[in-house]
Order: structure tokens, then C-alpha cells, then sequence
């Protein structure tokens, strides 16, 4: 049995059924890009040849967000859309006809400011992998293929080349270097009390339980793995609060561009005016 919804009881109170139906359908496409999934998932959702406007509000190669003086370009996050919508879209899946392209957007912009965050945090404490590492981690998801022609195709549809998907590959490691330190560091626990009480707490909806001595180790695990999800997210939060993290918006955009206009046009007139030399 999954304990989790008794563990965030009352979050999702008087949902009905078909909003349940959506919000799993949610978790679905969210479970492909959040950063956490990618870290075990896989490193090919960084890159796709596809094109088109995915964020209705942008165009062209605008600045999405600025953290802390990178910036997260419009081509970036199309490429990264594209691919992690890829499963759900050929599953026949519209992520208009669904409602659900906002959300979808959202969560990968956040993640993505959530990875630079990392990846920052790790470059700031000298947290790096090695060489070798990242060979280990190469060949064991080339091993996952079946065959290196089968590797080399995927690479290709994604239009990688291979020093693209070892850079892809470095990031990641650091990032799962970064979150593994920081859980190790808080030595997450869970109690007996814990347990025995998501386990009550379950007893009175369900019935025909397994006794608790049969799933209490599973109970325990579950709640092990929320909170470390909870620590994960507010590590990240806390970054994101400590640092300089800027998320554009159509209407920044169109009013840093009128200023930078309203600028060039003074200075122009400043030059105009200037008095002219005679000439001798």
C-alpha cells in the first residue's frame, strides 16, 4: 500500500475526482523535468533540435531569468521543453488542450534557476567531480542502451554530440555530489512515533490492512524519502532567497526596452544639440 497520501492528508481535501485525474496527469510531465527526477532519470532532456515558441509570452532568444548574473536564455528552455514534453506528446498528449502548458512552464523554469543555483553553490564550495567519474558515468548510461549503435542513435536525434553529452553528464554528477553532502549533513531520521501514527492514521480510511510489524519498514522508508524531498526543495529555496534570482516578464521586457530606447533618443538629442565647431 502507498502511505503517502496519508502523510500529506489534508493537503488535497474535497478534491474531486477529476481534479485528481489532472493533478496526476500533472505529476506525470512535472516527474519528467523536475530536478530531482532528472538526477536518476537521465541527461538527454538537456537538448532538442526541435523549434517554436513554447512560452506564449516570449519570443525569440530573450532572457527568461537572471540568477545570480547568468542568464537562462529563450533557446535554452525551448530545447529543454521540447524534450521533456517528448513522451507526453507522443502519447498523443496537448499540453493546451489540457491546460496544463502553464503549470508545465513554470516548474521547468524553476528548475532550471534551481540547477544554476547548484551548480553555482558547487563551483563556490570547490564541489567537482573528476575525470573518471564522469567516464563511469558515460559508460554505465551507454550500457543502458544495449548497444553502442543504439547509444549513438539517441545522441544523434537529440542533436548531441558526445562532448555535449559528457558536459551534460559533469553537471549532473555535481548536482547529485551537491544534494547527497547536504542530506548526509542533516542525518535525516525517522521515529517509531512516525511511523505508528501514518500507520493509525491510514487504519481509520482503509480496510483490510497488513499488520503494521509487515509494513512498517515500508512506512518508514516513504516517510524517510518525503522528508527528504522536503530538505532538498528547502535547500533550494534557501538559494534562491540568498542569491540574486530575476524572472523576466513581458511586461520588464517591454519596459526595459522602452527605457533603453528613451535613453538612446536623449543621448542622440544631447549629440544634436552640442554647438558645432566653425569651420576655418
Amino acid at each position: 500500500m502507498d502511505y503517502d497520501k496519508q502523510m500529506d492528508s489534508g493537503n488535497t481535501g474535497g478534491m474531486s475526482t477529476g481534479e485528481n485525474n489532472k493533478k496526476g496527469l500533472v505529476w506525470k510531465i512535472v516527474l519528467v523535468i523536475v530536478i530531482i527526477a532528472a538526477l536518476v532519470a537521465g541527461y538527454f532532456y538537456y537538448a532538442s533540435d526541435k523549434s517554436g515558441s513554447f512560452m506564449q509570452i516570449f519570443s525569440g532568444n530573450k532572457t527568461l531569468a537572471i540568477v545570480n548574473g547568468e542568464k537562462i536564455k529563450q533557446k535554452e528552455f525551448d530545447k529543454r521543453l521540447a524534450q521533456a514534453i517528448a513522451p507526453f506528446e507522443a502519447e498523443g498528449g496537448d499540453l493546451d488542450a489540457s491546460g496544463l502548458r502553464e503549470q508545465v512552464e513554470t516548474q521547468l523554469l524553476q528548475d532550471m534557476i534551481h540547477e544554476k543555483l547548484l551548480l553555482q553553490y558547487a563551483k563556490a564550495n570547490n564541489i567537482s567531480v573528476t575525470d573518471e567519474e564522469v567516464n563511469a558515468e558515460y559508460e554505465r548510461v551507454k550500457g543502458l542502451f544495449g548497444s553502442e549503435e543504439e547509444f549513438m542513435k539517441k545522441v544523434e536525434e537529440e542533436g548531441l554530440t558526445l562532448d555535449e553529452v559528457r558536459t551534460v553528464m559533469r553537471d549532473q554528477l555535481i548536482i547529485r555530489s551537491v544534494i547527497d553532502q547536504h542530506i548526509a549533513s542533516l542525518s535525516i531520521e525517522v521515529t517509531d512515533e512516525e511511523v505508528r501514527d501514518v500507520y493509525d492514521r491510514a487504519s481509520e480510511s482503509e480496510e483490510n490492512l497488513s499488520p503494521f510489524e509487515e509494513v512498517k519498514e515500508e512506512i518508514r522508508e516513504q516517510i524517510k524519502q518525503k522528508k527528504t524531498s522536503d530538505a532538498i526543495l528547502a535547500f533550494l529555496n534557501k538559494l534562491a532567497e540568498e542569491g540574486d534570482v530575476e524572472i523576466k516578464t513581458e511586461e520588464k521586457e517591454e519596459a526595459e526596452t522602452k527605457t533603453e530606447d528613451q535613453n538612446m533618443s536623449t543621448e542622440n538629442n544631447e549629440e544634436a544639440a552640442e554647438p558645432q565647431e566653425p569651420a576655418e
